[in-house]
């Protein structure tokens, strides 16, 4: 019984202590926290160790998995940037404040329950989905560049800011009772639409290049700032009440929008008439005017008399004035704008370009002529008034005239459409008896035509179009449910074969990420503006046909030549990951993005690129680049290319540059005044001037061996936040001109001295194994800082702080030797010192004949001429001054390198005291490792035989005792028993007692003053000074 009992025991004891461990499976995380660790790279570490922890930085630490993560429970900052990691799970760190998971690879983040969460930085991530509906503490969340369709904000009535840059399939945005939103930065994705109704507080709102039709901001009455350009808007509404309100209204590139609703318009033109285009104007009321998108139509209107000039525009009254039109034979390709002909009974649109109608706003029509076309569907359903229908020579494969009024129509032609075997009619008998104009092929019917369809024999392709179809996984989807197609969203779906896209005749936009396509055909959708098929099997591809296009993503193929000469109107391109040798981008001149990242390009050719605004060339094998001509360039990337020299000069819009692991060693910023993040890492700099860079907010030159010099200007640097310079030859840094500093990072550097008690609202600090002796970072906001690491630093012993009990429970990276202190600037000392001139020896004690006989001067005879008031020299008890000392500190690395030195009294007791005095000796200097030196205008200078710690105690000086002093029966004469005394005698002040002292003193006999010669300090010259001075002859200070 005993042994099981026994057995028990040991498990329970070897189960208590597998307790105590995390296990930690990624090696990369485990070395990243050997500071808490007790055995390295066993897998696991001892939970007591992090579980108080509330902040972690593991940056760029090649770390692919977190797990573990979940025993640091009191986390509040958890920042991971820069690692590999692809799935996180923090919803067991309820306590996390704010999270920064920066490039990574994350498809899948946990952030549920996380009530307390205000800030989530989960940028460049390949993130499909993010629940947020819990984290309602959020003020500042961040997705950009990640894959996420769909997000819902509308549970987070505290978030303040919120910021989607770059996220191209980003569809839907759902706001609601967001009171407390003011930013919000959705640029460069796809969002259709957008509703800001419930956000009050809106100040801006960034919606640049993605696919919105109408906006209305009528109920954000605090607007300021509104950048809507490069959507597909038709409306906006602007009546916020404050059209004064406004510093930027941006809307160009909206060709489809012709009119502003604004409050002021008249102000609204004044100000902001260059960032709309030319066809749109500011009006109080848009309702009274129509847009005529194509430019023959509008012409052919002109001629008519029906319009005056050509704007895009047409004034609705005219348009309802008119009851009949004839605008055939005007090659006309788009009749958008007929909505405004509402009184419109007679229309001859024949022998144009035309592919498709709507007459759903011209209901009186009782004659139309669209024969000679290119029209593919046709519905006249809703015009019940018709007696005329003319529809020959078309494409069309589907015809609706079931008006309920057929008997009425008297004309009828359809022939010359050999894709139309059926037309819906009111009744089948009387179609075939009056309607006999038509193709052989061609029946009628009442109630459905055959449904014609298209094969698609990819049945994942099917899948992904269910939307569309009738029968699920048949091979096949109805032609006519695909023909108003606009868009397609197929991320993931392991699609190889793209048969039946042909038949997408309206498409616009489509999105095929992550497929297995190796061969597609898109010569059939001339619509296409956007086609994105990154990450694919692609080894070739054509879009010549693909005029239209405005963006274009194959980013992560097999692609080595493409042609592009056809794609005239591109804006934005993106050929990263592929195998290409060459490009020609001379015919793409108002291309804006341009990303060619791990690319094999030998050269490349931008010089016609004049519209580039970002650039993007990360990992490219050429090493030099001309960018003369690319003047509106805003962002720029080259990290870890073999770039070696860049021109960035004349780039007065640059805002962002980033190069790494590269071997570029000089650059000229001087003309990129609007730079506003520079990251120049792991390249050959060994200089840069930042002079002209006043805007920079963002700056990182880590890892840059030999950089030993960046230049800042005098000028104040108010939006700099985060400043890098780590692994850097860097000795000094001024910050005092920085104030809104947030982040410093001077880690492996040679800078000795660091002081942020000018940065008010700096809380992170990366100072480690860099030579730091000096460190102030006392700046009032001590306890918001959420990292702190000035470990590694030998010499420091001292660091400045707000409040010393916060600072030893929260700073805890720091070496043994360095303490904290609420004033590290001040050395305070007990220093006892005898001069052998003045000491007499059967009092024990020094006289003051020079206090005595009113000689002692009130001004210091030393360098820093410290002065005092005569009534301290009216003691005259042992506290009495005999004359004044000085009192140096030597830097403890190099002896006769004097850091501070300040003047004293000596009393006849020995003591050395302040002015006052009463007080201690103090000298500002920072508290560390000092020799400490006493120095007399005529008697030899003594210094202490090991450098003295400072802190925050009084540090005992004795220099009445040879042991302290350095070589010290050779440094002081003995006056008495044990006690000895700074040698008289250095009149010529050169550290050596010699004939010569002698020599310049016997011409100064029987002087009667405070003389340097006067070396018994008695106040007369006398034969006793000669011979005091002759038996120290021979002796030398000792350093």
């Amino acid at each position: 019984m005993n042994k099981y009992v026994f057995i028990f025991f040991i498990n329970c004891i070897v189960f208590q202590l597998q307790a105590q461990y995390t296990q930690i499976p990624d090696s990369n995380f485990e070395n990243a926290l050997a500071a808490y660790d007790d055995i390295a790279n066993d897998g696991q570490i001892p939970t007591s160790n992090i579980q108080s922890l509330t902040e972690l930085v593991v940056n760029n630490k090649a770390i692919s998995d977190l797990t573990g993560i979940e025993a640091f429970i009191n986390l509040e900052e958890l920042n991971v940037t820069q690692n590999n990691l692809t799935i996180l799970d923090l919803s067991s760190n309820t306590k996390l404040v704010d999270i920064n998971i920066w490039n990574n690879k994350i498809e899948t983040l946990n952030i549920q329950n996380l009530i307390y969460l205000e800030k989530l930085t989960a940028t460049t991530n390949e993130l499909t989905g993010l629940d947020v509906s819990t984290n309602i503490a959020l003020k500042t969340l961040s997705i950009s560049y990640n894959d996420i369709v769909s997000i819902d904000l509308s549970d987070l009535t505290k978030l303040e800011q919120f910021t989607a840059f770059r996220v191209p399939t980003l569809q839907t945005l759902i706001l609601g009772n967001n009171s407390s939103l003011d930013d919000i930065y959705v640029g460069r994705c796809n969002l259709t639409s957008l509703d800001v109704s419930e956000c009050p507080k809106l100040e801006k709102i960034y919606l640049n290049q993605n696919n919105l039709t109408t906006l209305d901001f009528s109920n954000n009455p605090l607007l300021e700032d509104i950048d809507a350009s490069k959507n597909q808007l038709t409306s906006i509404d602007l009546r916020t009440g404050n059209t004064q309100n406004f510093s930027n209204i941006d809307l160009l590139d909206n060709p489809n929008l012709t009119c502003v609703s604004i409050d002021d318009p008249g102000l609204a033109t004044k100000l902001f008439t260059s960032e709309i285009d030319p066809q749109m104007a500011y009006s109080k009321d848009c309702n009274t005017l129509t847009f005529i998108s194509d430019d023959n139509f509008e012409t052919k209107l002109i001629d008519l008399g029906i319009d005056d000039i050509q704007d895009n525009h047409i004034l609705n009254t005219n348009a309802t004035a008119i009851n009949s039109l004839d605008i055939s034979n005007s090659n006309i390709y788009n009749l958008s704008g007929i909505s405004a002909f509402t009184n419109l009974t007679s229309l001859n649109a024949s022998q144009n370009q035309l592919e498709e109608i709507d007459f759903s706003s011209n209901l009186l029509l009782q004659e139309i002529n669209l024969s000679n076309n290119l029209i593919k569907v046709l519905d006249v359903s809703m015009l019940a008034q018709l007696t005329s229908v003319e529809a020959h020579t078309n494409q069309l494969f589907h015809f609706n005239l079931q008006n309920g009024n057929n008997t009425n129509i008297t004309t009828f032609s359809s022939n010359g459409n050999s894709d139309l075997v059926c037309i819906l009619v009111d009744d089948e008998i009387f179609a075939n008896t009056n309607f006999t104009t038509k193709d052989s092929g061609t029946s009628f019917s009442t109630t459905a035509c055959t449904t014609i369809y298209t094969a698609i024999p990819d049945v994942n392709f099917e899948d992904e179009l269910s939307a569309y179809d009738d029968v699920a996984r048949d091979g096949k989807v109805p032609k006519l449910a695909i023909h108003n197609v606009t868009s397609l969203y197929m991320r993931s779906d392991n699609i190889s074969d793209l048969t039946g896209i042909e038949d997408f005749y309206n498409l616009k936009t489509i999105t095929l990420t992550r497929n297995n396509l190796s061969t597609v055909d898109f010569s059939s959708n001339e619509k296409l503006e956007t086609l994105i098929i990154d990450s694919n099997n692609l080894t070739s591809i054509d879009v010549t046909n693909n005029t239209a296009l405005l963006s274009l993503n194959l980013e992560d193929n097999n692609l080595s030549t493409i042609d592009l000469t056809g794609n005239p109107y591109l804006k934005s391109l993106n050929l990263s990951r592929n195998s290409l040798t060459s490009i020609d981008l001379t015919n793409n001149t108002i291309l804006e993005d341009l990303e060619l990242q791990a690319t094999n390009l030998s050269t490349l050719d931008i010089t016609k690129n004049t519209a580039l605004v970002n650039l993007n060339l990360n990992g490219v094998p050429f090493s030099s680049l001309d960018l003369s001509n690319n003047t509106k360039l805003e962002v720029i990337y080259g990290e870890e290319s073999d770039l070696q020299t860049i021109n960035t000069t004349g780039l007065v819009k640059l805002e962002e540059l980033h190069f790494s692991e590269g071997s570029i060693s000089s650059l000229d910023l001087s003309t990129n005044t609007a730079l506003i993040e520079l990251s120049i890492d792991e390249c050959n700099l060994s200089s840069i001037d930042l002079s002209n860079n006043t805007e920079l907010t963002n700056l990182y030159l880590n890892n840059n061996a030999n950089l030993a010099t960046v230049t800042f200007s005098n000028q104040s640097y108010n939006n700099l936040r985060e400043l890098s310079l780590s692994s850097t030859l860097i000795e000094s840094l001024d910050l005092s001109y920085m104030p809104a500093l947030e982040t410093i990072g001077v880690s492996n550097t040679k800078i000795s001295s660091l002081d942020i008690s000018q940065n008010p609202v700096l809380r992170r600090l990366s100072a480690n194994d860099a030579q730091l002796e000096i460190l102030n970072i006392k700046n009032g906001n001590n306890s918001n800082f959420t990292y702190f690491d000035a470990s590694g630093n030998t010499k420091l012993t001292c660091i400045q702080v707000d409040d010393v009990d916060y600072a030893d429970t929260k700073f805890t990276r720091k070496d043994s030797q360095t303490n904290f202190s609420t004033d590290c600037e001040s050395c305070t000392m007990n220093v006892r010192a005898i001069l052998e001139g003045p000491f007499n020896s059967s009092e024990f004690e020094m006289n003051d004949d020079l206090r005595t006989n009113n000689l002692l001067p009130t001004t210091s005879p030393y360098e820093d001429g410290a002065t005092c008031d005569t009534s301290i020299f009216n003691t005259s008890n042992s506290s009495a001054v005999v004359d004044w000392v000085e009192i140096q500190l030597r830097s403890a690395d190099d002896i006769n390198e004097i850091v501070a030195r300040k003047s004293f009294f000596l009393q006849k007791s020995s003591a050395v005291m302040n002015l006052d005095g009463s007080s201690p000796p103090v000298i500002s200097a920072w508290q560390g490792s000092y020799y400490v030196a006493i120095a007399h205008r005529n008697h030899l200078t003594a210094v202490t035989s090991t450098p003295l710690v400072f802190g925050d105690d009084e540090a005992n000086v004795d220099f009445t005792s040879d042991g302290n002093v350095l070589n010290g029966s050779n440094a002081l004469v003995e006056v008495t028993n044990s006690i000895f005394a700074l040698p008289a005698g250095n009149v010529a002040g050169n550290g050596q007692i010699q004939n010569s002292d002698i020599n310049i003193t016997i011409p100064q006999l029987g002087i009667s003053s405070y003389s340097l010669f006067d070396v018994d300090m008695n106040g007369q010259v006398q034969n006793a000074d000669i011979n005091l001075i002759m038996q120290n002859t021979g002796k030398g200070e000792q350093f």
